[in-house]
């Protein structure tokens, strides 16, 4: 907070005048010499171009005096008074040899001064509203105490301003999408006492707001200036450390509607993974937990950090109930013969195709295949609609679509292949417990587990002839495999603390046993040129394969079996810790926004609707 004062100089000249003359406006009593020599006083006032540029709704600069009150006490008694305009040459008779206190006015109109000194402490200055400051001007005050003697003297005054000076910036460096719609500030003062020091407010008026040019200037990252009369409530939470808690509800009854604060409001476009309006709430003060204080004659610089993280927050200080989650729509498969697909409306809506588990999901050439037990397979040209056809006794675990067919592999070394999803062969490798399967460099690859101690690694260029290979190495690499930027990624478990993967460009020779995280990762997906790994509580991502990244934001209790990409969103789906099954999306990695809690129904497998 820095303090700013204004830079008028008010220049008091006493000289002896011939005789007592009753000239001044708001002067009630007799001539102020009588009994002593008269002493003419003139004030000259000095208004230098300090070089403020004002902002906001005010169109008044910030030094502008526009009229002046002096009023002169002397033994605790009014003896004189003058109301000029900025124009006019004021002046004033006083007695010589007397010590005067000054009470002076700027910008406030006509006031009449109380007999009696004492009166001025309590005197209350009120506004109408904002319109007040551009037409009359920035209210400003002094009291200065000073000798009248001589046939000549100047006393300098030094005016103070009324108000504070609000200056905010906001910083959407991490919440990206992010457009100021509006900014204002709310339970302005309507009054303040000027000749009381922490003046508070009884009564309130809507306060200054941020015009099309501020709110320009907010979203270029620049700043924006309001104003307000002083405003002392004082020290409302003592020993509170916690900016959330510094909200309404917490503040005695008789205050909650005197303290100001600041009220932004703006869109996101969906980047940050939301989208609609949101509004950020915040008390003024000097610290950001107790203090409810703003002092006359400061300039307050505020910088409004923006997070993702914030937006999950439900609090008076952040109104996030219009947003909604930025999501692709997707096709998930569950359960007891349960398919859900997401409706215009963005919600999912359930279909029910058989009464078989459903595992796994994929699209290609125009239609929607699902893959589950005892060999049943769907297909959909709309994701909506299904048809059910079966194809053995396999379990059928994963599905995949390139080279122009479909190809799915399951339970006792089965694989299975169509070119149109209605009609399938099927083919077996071995006994293997094939897991997943992915499709890319001409090569598809699939992983699995043969028995308790072999994992499997299988391969072929047609999805009809395999190769396969097991050994404990591979056991490790289980679960997942994917294909991006020119490499095969495959990942399970290591050791009861540690993730592992494999990598290869070709999909015959791996490189593994490679560390990564904490946990067994049960699901890999791949998109915007980055690799997804999921494992309960935890989410790593890479560009390479090779070096990981913790996304800086988990899914608490989520165990994640699919994982999909499209629209520049990334899709999860899971389990969660209460059982029932979730989806999630993330534009950044980073921050994930649940869509839907889905129940009695555990979601096996995603892909996006196209």
């Amino acid at each position: 907070m820095k303090t700013y004062l204004c830079k008028c100089i008010l220049f008091i000249a006493a000289a002896v005048a011939a005789g007592c003359q009753k000239e001044f406006p708001g002067q009630s009593g007799g001539c102020p010499c009588t009994g002593g020599t008269a002493a003419d006083i003139s004030f000259n006032i000095s208004r230098p171009d300090t070089g403020f540029r004002t902002r906001s709704s005010v169109s008044s600069g910030e030094d502008n005096i526009n009229d002046i009150n002096i009023f002169a006490y002397c033994d605790g008694l009014l003896e004189g008074a003058v109301y000029a305009q900025a124009t006019d040459r004021a002046g004033m008779k006083l007695t010589s040899g007397k010590k005067y206190t000054f009470y002076v006015l700027a910008n406030t109109g006509q006031i009449t001064a109380p007999e009696k000194e004492d009166g001025m402490t309590g005197c209350v200055y009120g506004i109408e509203g904002m319109a007040d400051f551009s037409s009359k001007g920035f209210p400003m005050a002094s009291v200065k105490t000073a000798d009248i003697d001589g046939t000549s003297k100047e006393v300098d005054i030094l005016l103070d301003r009324l108000i504070a000076k609000v200056d905010l910036k906001i910083d959407t460096g991490s919440l990206p999408g992010f457009k100021v719609t509006s900014a204002q500030l709310v339970n302005s003062p309507k009054n303040i006492m000027p000749f009381s020091a922490g003046s508070g407010a009884t009564s309130t008026i809507a306060g200054d707001r941020a015009t099309a040019d501020d709110i320009a200037n907010l979203n270029a990252g620049k700043t924006a200036t309001f104003y307000m009369l002083e405003n002392c409530q004082g020290i409302l939470l003592p020993g509170n450390k916690d900016p959330w808690a510094k909200i309404p509800e917490n503040i005695p009854d008789e205050k909650e509607k005197l303290c100001t604060y600041m009220e932004v409001s703006a869109e996101l476009d969906g980047s940050s993974g939301v989208q609609g309006p949101v509004t950020y709430r915040f008390y003024l003060g000097q610290d950001e937990t107790t203090d409810f204080n703003i002092f006359r004659n400061t300039e307050n610089r505020i910088t409004l950090i923006t997070t993702e993280d914030g937006l999950d927050k439900v609090s008076w200080r952040i109104d996030n109930s219009r947003l909604s989650p930025v999501s692709i729509p997707v096709i998930a498969v569950g359960a007891s013969g349960k398919i859900f697909y997401t409706g215009s409306d963005g919600t999912l809506t359930q279909v029910t195709l058989g009464d078989s588990d459903w595992n796994c999901v994929t699209y290609g050439n125009g239609k929607y295949i699902a893959v589950g037990d005892n060999g049943s397979i769907g297909y959909s040209t709309d994701g909506i609609k299904w048809s059910i056809t079966k194809k053995g006794t396999y379990n059928w675990n994963a599905v995949t679509f390139g080279n122009g067919k479909f190809v799915a592999a399951g339970s006792g070394g089965g694989f299975a292949y169509s070119a149109n999803g209605t009609s399938w062969t099927t083919t077996e490798k071995g006994s293997t417990e094939w897991n997943s399967i992915t499709y890319g460099n001409g090569m598809f690859v699939a992983v699995g587990q043969k028995d308790s101690y072999n994992g499997s690694l299988g391969y072929s260029s047609d999805g009809v002839t395999w190769t396969a290979s097991s050994t404990t190495q591979y056991a490790y690499l289980r679960n997942a495999v994917a294909f991006g930027n020119g490499l095969f990624i495959a990942v399970g478990k290591r050791d009861l603390y540690t993730g592992t993967l494999g990598y290869s460009s070709d999909g015959k020779s791996w490189n593994y046993n490679t560390k990564v995280g904490s946990v067994e990762h049960t699901a890999i997906g791949y998109g915007d040129g980055k690799f997804l790994i999921a494992g309960r509580n935890e989410l790593m991502y890479s560009e390479d394969g090779l070096s990981w990244k913790a996304s800086e934001e988990t899914i608490s209790g989520l165990t994640s079996y699919s994982i999909a990409f499209g629209d520049g969103m990334f899709a999860i789906a899971g389990t969660g810790s209460t059982g029932r099954s979730r989806i999630y999306f993330s534009s950044n990695l980073n921050h994930w926004i649940q869509a839907d809690a889905i129940k009695n129904t555990e979601i096996n497998g995603i892909c996006v609707m196209h």
